[in-house]
């Protein structure tokens, strides 16, 4: 019977042990819950008052920049913005209405003038401000574009803030930029080698501008012109056909492979009007002289 009773204590005190164990880990999880749910409810005011503070930025700017925009018609109703500053900002199409009524502008002269012996015209360039430039002139107009940026910095710092609340980090959507332009040293290299074969297009050119000084006969001359095309073309299509493969086969990605394609294009345009531009005085000379075009300015010139 003592055993009998002594077992019976030691399950009850067993008993007792494991309910004030499970009476910890309840109030324990308890406890934890009651944290997760005031964290939670501290975030969403958080959020609330982030949203709010958002809004009203977004009320005040909207009712600022309608405020402007009625100021900017008002004066342009007032002060007749029309005969005063939209003379300054579109004083270049008077003047060259001017010089038309004189005898032509540059760029009239330049269609009309007849092309002898295949020659391209002679451009001429001349320098002036973009439109924007005066537009931004007025002070109006400037106030406008601030606000805009403004807008945009307090957009990208509400995207900053939504991140850090709700995920814990800042994206930045940096990573798609960098996947989209790797393996970028070997773009690079690869343009190198775009880069040397369109400067060799030059001795090309002076080689073929000496030998056909030293033909004699006009049918030398043909046959060194012809096979001289053909030899341009073929360079052509086995550039691009080199490009596009080192493409495919160094399996570049999107963006790395777009900006390699795009400057292929611009070598082959540049090469076409490095020899067109060039060919006219070639055959106009007598003397053995080399293109006036340095092919390191042809090919830093924009293309258009």
């Amino acid at each position: 019977m003592s055993e009998l009773n002594s077992s019976t204590n030691s399950a009850s005190s067993s008993c007792g042990s494991s309910d004030g164990e499970s009476n910890g880990v309840g109030k324990r999880a308890q406890r934890e819950l009651k944290e997760e749910v005031v964290k939670d409810m501290a975030i969403d005011k958080m959020r609330e008052k982030m949203d709010s503070l958002v809004h009203k930025l977004e009320k005040d700017v909207e009712r600022k920049l309608d405020l402007l925009v009625e100021d900017l018609v008002g004066e342009v109703k007032l002060f007749n913005l029309k005969n005063y500053k939209l003379r300054e900002l579109f004083k270049e199409s008077s003047s060259s209405s001017i010089s038309t009524a004189d005898g032509g502008s540059s760029s009239s002269r330049g269609r009309n003038r007849s092309r002898t012996g295949g020659k391209l015209p002679d451009k001429e360039f001349v320098a002036r401000n973009s439109l924007l430039t005066d537009l931004f002139e007025v002070k109006h107009i400037k106030t406008i574009y601030h606000i805009f940026v403004v807008i945009l910095i307090i957009m990208f710092l509400n995207t900053v803030v939504h991140d850090f609340v709700d995920r814990g980090r800042i994206n930045l959507g940096f990573r798609p930029i960098v996947a989209g332009f790797g393996k970028f040293h070997i773009a690079l290299l690869l343009w190198s080698c775009m880069q040397i074969a369109t400067l060799c297009v030059y001795p090309s050119f002076c080689l073929w501008v000496f030998v056909r000084k030293d033909c004699k006969k006009n049918e030398s001359r043909k046959v060194w012109d012809i096979s001289s095309i053909f030899g341009l073309v073929l360079y052509q299509c086995t550039f691009v056909a080199f490009v596009i493969k080192a493409v495919l086969w160094l399996d570049l990605p999107p963006a790395s492979s777009v900006a390699v394609l795009m400057e292929m294009t611009r070598f082959v345009m540049k090469v076409h009007a490095f020899v067109r531009s060039n060919i006219p005085r070639a055959l106009e000379k007598t003397t053995k002289t080399a293109p006036e075009d340095k092919p390191a300015y042809a090919v830093a010139v924009p293309s258009f």
